[in-house]
């Protein structure tokens, strides 16, 4: 009765619009940033601080999802993953940004923070993981996840590539037994293949795509004029 009908339209307008930008931003499931709005927030972090310092990008992939989803249920994975969510959560430290950017897949954002710390921060975050463990029907899991940690250094899209560079090197660290962290690196020639590689399919299907390629041919001719 203190509100008139106008009143009542304004706060159901301004209702809505905080529910979609809520809803846009933020990953229901596990309350991490959505991958949009993580990329927004990132970039607009980094510009503030006009890469004053390093800055280094985290990316996990929980290890068999498909195992535990396959054995004892979609809702456990489902599980797991929200668990996952909130050990990052509750690890995050101001001038952080953790995002699930894909089913079972996560970054976080650390600013000021060289390859060093971040290899220390998803060290430990690997850790508070392998303490995880959970009983569904009668059966005991663990949960585990491989880590891959980048620099984001300059460029048109620094953000972009080292979040593709951190993705190589957490397949790397699956390849390499799960549940472990790996750093890209320059001087490892193994995760810069795999990074290459990954690179040049994207460019090869691009090209595929907009009919690129070009044949050439050389003439073959004979040297005694016959």
């Amino acid at each position: 009765p203190d509100f008139d009908l106008r009143q009542v339209r304004i706060v159901e307008l301004l209702a809505r619009r905080a529910a979609h930008i809520l809803l846009n931003a933020y990953d229901a499931a596990t309350g991490l940033l959505t991958r949009p709005a993580f990329e927004k927030r990132a970039q607009a972090a980094m510009r503030s601080e006009a890469q004053a310092s390093e800055t280094c990008v985290i990316y996990a992939d929980i290890d068999r999802l498909h195992v535990l989803n396959e054995n004892l249920g979609l809702h456990v994975g489902d599980e797991v993953i929200v668990r996952v969510a909130e050990v990052i959560r509750r690890a995050l430290a101001p001038r952080m940004l953790a995002s699930r950017i894909s089913g079972d897949r996560f970054a976080v954002l650390m600013g000021e923070a060289p390859l060093d710390r971040g290899r220390e921060f998803a060290e430990m975050l690997c850790e508070q993981l392998g303490a995880l463990d959970f009983i569904a029907g009668g059966k005991a899991g663990e949960v585990s996840a491989s880590f891959g940690v980048a620099r984001v250094g300059d460029g048109k899209q620094p953000l972009a590539h080292a979040l593709a560079a951190a993705e190589i090197a957490c397949k790397a660290a699956k390849d390499r037994g799960r549940n472990r962290v790996e750093l890209y690196e320059d001087s490892d020639q193994s995760i810069v293949r795999r990074y290459t590689d990954v690179t040049l399919v994207g460019t090869l299907r691009h090209a595929l795509a907009h009919d690129s390629f070009r044949l050439e041919a050389q003439a073959i001719v004979s040297l005694n004029g016959a």
